[in-house]
């Protein structure tokens, strides 16, 4: 039985090699660097509307109380539509977290997600009337984080800002079929991302 027989390569069939091998190598790069411009711009994207959210509490720093000091916003309040406004662009950006954390390279860790936006449901009774009055916006993962969370008692002002006295419940805004979340509920572990 005769084995393969090699044949020493031509001149031509050498180069189209070489190059071949060389286009390869150069692809990979490329793709390695595209992957990486991607995570940069990725990173630089969430960055960037990070800043743009917590502007609105240095452009409007008397609506911090309603979104991270545990105060009640009521519907007559001067405040109240701003506060509205405020409350759907917070729920908006969260959304995109849980939309977008697997697919994703995150500029932050899951756990720091996740305390962030714990920090802003616990204080802000109005986020969690909107969350429940729009559920049909968002995903299951955000309302089931919200409604996961232990809650504080919300304090309530008048609209001319006088304090009339914490509930010793927590607060128990309108829903659509979505519970607001119950005190005594452990705060979700994020889920595990695979590394690419």
């Amino acid at each position: 039985m005769g084995g393969i027989e090699f044949k020493p390569l031509t001149l031509f069939e050498a180069v189209y090699l070489v190059i071949a091998v060389i286009a390869t190598l150069a692809a990979i790069f490329t793709i390695r660097a595209l992957v990486r411009q991607s995570r940069v711009a990725s990173q630089a994207a969430v960055a960037a509307a990070q800043i743009a959210v917590d502007s609105i509490f240095v452009n409007h720093p008397h609506l911090r109380r309603y979104f991270l000091g545990g105060e009640d916003v009521l519907a007559e309040s001067q405040d109240y539509h701003q506060a509205a406004a405020v409350a759907q662009t917070l729920l908006n950006y969260f959304e995109s977290y849980f939309r977008q954390r697997i697919r994703n390279d995150q500029l932050y860790d899951g756990e720091t997600w996740l305390a962030y936006m714990a920090d802003h449901f616990r204080g802000s009774p109005l986020l969690l009337r909107q969350l429940a009055h729009h559920s049909s916006w968002y995903t299951e993962d955000l309302i089931s984080f919200a409604q996961s969370l232990p809650m504080k008692p919300p304090s309530i002002r008048s609209s001319t800002h006088e304090e009339i006295q914490s509930s010793d419940k927590p607060s128990a805004g309108p829903t659509s079929g979505h519970p607001l979340p119950t005190s005594g509920s452990p705060t979700p572990k994020p889920r595990k991302r695979k590394s690419p």
